[in-house]
């Protein structure tokens, strides 16, 4: 009799132990599932922001290339005016 409702307890018992695992499981593929649709959101936006930082770097690029052309330019017409002064200074005192 005992040993009959020892063995009942466990089966209840064990009966609560597999009815949580199955819960925890199920659970946990909800969790999985979550996971990867979070991922695959977060690749999306990061593969979007690439691509506009990949665009907008271009279009730095192109402005760096102007500013660099018209720097030299800016120094070579500097250049040209000092030389042209100093010229023009040691010409008069002499």
């Amino acid at each position: 009799m005992l040993s009959q409702s020892v063995e009942k307890a466990f089966a209840k018992f064990d009966e609560s132990l597999a009815k949580q695992d199955k819960n925890l499981a199920e659970q946990r593929r909800e969790f999985d599932l979550k996971l990867l649709e979070q991922r695959r959101e977060f690749d999306k936006q990061f593969e979007k922001q690439l691509q506009e930082q990949r665009y907008e770097s271009k279009g730095h690029r192109s402005e760096l290339l102007a500013s660099r052309h018209w720097t030299i330019g800016t120094i070579i017409t500097v250049g040209f005016s000092l030389a042209a002064y100093l010229s023009a200074l040691i010409h008069f005192n002499h």
